[in-house]
């Protein structure tokens, strides 16, 4: 049962820290990772808040995954939908960056936090995230790395994003390009830690 609740709590925890990374994101005024440009782009063109558009991609994801490999989804997949959003919050209490040197030390900041969350949501294996749970059902099926499959799904939500209006900038390109590889690293480094 403790290791249950440790479990839990490293979840929970990871998706605060995977939130503060896209909030800092924001705060470097370079771009925001894919999803996000995907929410903005609906929230331009169907006049919606971006919390609603949240809510409807993520229900499009869950569905998504539970028909491709349901074992993906459970309460933590829920629960990680709302400890996000605190993260994302915390974050945004955080200065707007305007000089170039300090919204690049905020991009790769908020990159690292983004991943390293992202790992730690991974790491023990209760379910994921509405995001990964779309991955690692793919991924059940087809043999292609995290890495891969997140570089598929983050130019699909960009193009997409980009189409309805949503707006990126380099820190997106970024982000699109190493967050995959990085979060691999991290977890490499956490199943170094067994349970």
């Amino acid at each position: 049962m403790k290791k249950l609740i440790l479990k839990y709590g490293i979840c929970f925890l990871g998706s605060v820290i995977l939130g503060m990374g896209v909030g800092v994101n924001s705060r470097a005024m370079l771009g925001t990772d894919a999803f996000t440009v995907l929410l903005s782009g609906m929230t331009n063109t169907f006049m919606i808040s971006l919390s609603i558009a949240n809510i409807i991609v993520n229900v499009i994801q869950l569905v998504f995954s539970f028909v491709v490999y349901k074992k993906t989804i459970s309460y933590a997949t829920l629960f990680a939908m709302f400890f996000s959003s605190i993260g994302i919050e915390l974050a945004l209490h955080l200065p707007v960056m305007t000089v170039l040197p300090f919204q690049v030390l905020f991009l790769i900041i908020g990159t690292l936090f983004y991943a390293f969350g992202i790992a730690l949501t991974i790491y023990p294996q209760l379910g994921y995230t509405p995001y990964d749970a779309v991955i690692f059902s793919v991924q059940h099926h087809y043999p292609y790395s995290y890495a891969q499959i997140r570089w598929i799904n983050d130019a699909l939500f960009l193009a997409v994003g980009f189409a309805l209006g949503g707006s990126f900038g380099l820190g997106t390109i970024f982000i699109l390009v190493t967050v995959g590889k990085i979060v691999e690293y991290f977890l490499k480094q956490l199943n170094r830690f067994k349970w």
